[in-house]
């Protein structure tokens, strides 16, 4: 499980990255329905079927999964076409290339039905009959299930309180921002999960990354109230009046106080591994950051260590000084029953092994005080206040989720209670 503050880049990045590694991903657990790029292109087919004058819908229509150009055969469609509409000039040359004959043919059918049939119906044969999503989740991997079937869903939800027509449908879709909360905890599959830390209360993995702790919150709403309960908008710090002010200082610390029990609930969550980690900005990291509320505490107890990731994935792995904390567990492993449908690549072998030997700690390291349990750690973390600077980090990728000290079958060998704090420059 991979914890961030707040959806952004970074995630988008960070799941890229993951699938570019081979390591199985389950997604993020919110996405908003019209952002996500199998829905983008069905909107842009509603969009044709509405105006097919559109040449740059039609364009990115043509670029899309659901009829397979590549950027040269649609340039030489589009280039030097003179006056001609782009779907003039499909239909003329469509018998150049079996592709372009397809996509005339698909469009012009679906042309012929857009005015007479409903917004399932039209959208249902598309991604069943024509093989629209056996090629959207060919291009776009498995996780363009949910949102396709959540556009249809949508489609017919619709049809059941307005009179179906596919204009009314996709301004209804756009003006109402659908954002799709997805339950990674009942998927049963061995993925990793891209979750915020608000998201992920009441649930635990085996491996918990913390990828995201030199950030801090640095906004706070213009709304303000007083202890006696009044509202005071205060538009600028500059106009605070004496109340505002203090008002405004109430909400600078119940913002603090979230900030670090949110940091308690991400710490808790792991139960085996926790690996506390951040990356560096050309800004320094701003005080009072998760990291520098860990640092500290980890700092008394853990040992420090080399990590290096090179040897993992390359030079884009990191290396460097770091912190890290074992404490046995007496308890017997449990036994993974989940019914796994992918395989740890094979660049995953030496940590894997790698994994397996630190069940204990190294020779002449020092013991932790079994009285630092991870959970106690956590609860000093988030009812510190920091001071002054601490450690950066930059992280080591995330794509050694799947690091598998967690053994897939039942074993006598008690499991080892980790948490690891690389520092970087």
């Amino acid at each position: 499980m991979v914890l961030v503050r707040r959806r952004g880049t970074f995630v988008t990045a960070l799941v890229r990255a993951l699938k570019q590694r081979g390591v199985p991903v389950a997604g993020v657990d919110r996405m908003v329905l019209t952002a996500q790029l199998a829905v983008e292109d069905l909107v842009a087919l509603g969009q044709f079927l509405l105006l097919p004058e559109d040449d740059l819908t039609l364009a990115g229509l043509l670029k899309s999964p659901l009829y397979g150009l590549d950027e040269a055969a649609l340039f030489s469609l589009a280039h030097g076409r003179g006056d001609r509409r782009l779907w003039d000039e499909l239909r003329r040359r469509a018998d150049e290339d079996p592709l372009l004959r397809l996509a005339a043919d698909e469009l012009s059918a679906l042309l012929a039905r857009a005015d007479f049939v409903a917004p399932y119906e039209l959208f249902a044969d598309v991604l069943a009959a024509r093989g629209g999503r056996r090629a959207a989740l060919s291009r776009l991997g498995p996780e363009a299930a949910d949102p396709i079937d959540e556009f249809l869903a949508l489609a017919l939800a619709y049809e059941r309180t307005h009179i179906p027509s596919l204009q009314g449908f996709l301004h209804w879709l756009a003006t109402g921002e659908v954002e799709i909360k997805r339950d990674l905890d009942q998927r049963g599959r061995d993925e990793v999960r891209v979750l915020t830390v608000h998201g992920a209360k009441g649930l635990q993995a085996p491996i918990v990354f913390l990828p995201d702790t030199l950030q801090t919150p640095a906004q706070t709403s213009r709304l303000h109230w007083t202890e006696d309960g009044l509202p005071l908008w205060s538009p600028r710090k500059d106009f605070d009046a004496p109340a505002a002010q203090a008002a405004r200082q109430i909400a600078l610390r119940c913002r603090d106080e979230e900030y670090r029990r949110l940091l308690y609930v991400a710490m808790t969550r792991a139960e085996d591994r926790l690996y506390v980690c951040g990356w560096q900005t050309r800004r320094a990291a701003p005080p009072g950051n998760w990291y520098e509320l860990i640092a500290p505490g980890l700092a008394t107890v853990a040992v420090p260590t080399n990590f290096d990731f090179t040897a993992l994935i390359g030079e884009d792995g990191w290396s460097g000084p770091g912190l890290r904390l074992d404490q046995a567990q007496s308890a017997a492993a449990k036994s993974d029953q989940r019914a796994s449908s992918h395989a740890i690549p094979a660049e995953l072998g030496a940590l894997v092994a790698a994994g397996r030997a630190r069940t204990a700690p190294a020779a002449g390291a020092v013991a932790p005080d079994p009285r630092r349990t991870l959970g106690a750690l956590a609860a000093r973390a988030a009812g510190r206040r920091a001071s002054g600077g601490g450690v950066q980090a930059r992280p080591p990728r995330p794509s050694s989720a799947a690091d598998p000290a967690r053994s897939r079958a039942a074993t006598a060998k008690p499991r080892s209670r980790s948490l690891s704090c690389p520092a970087g420059p």
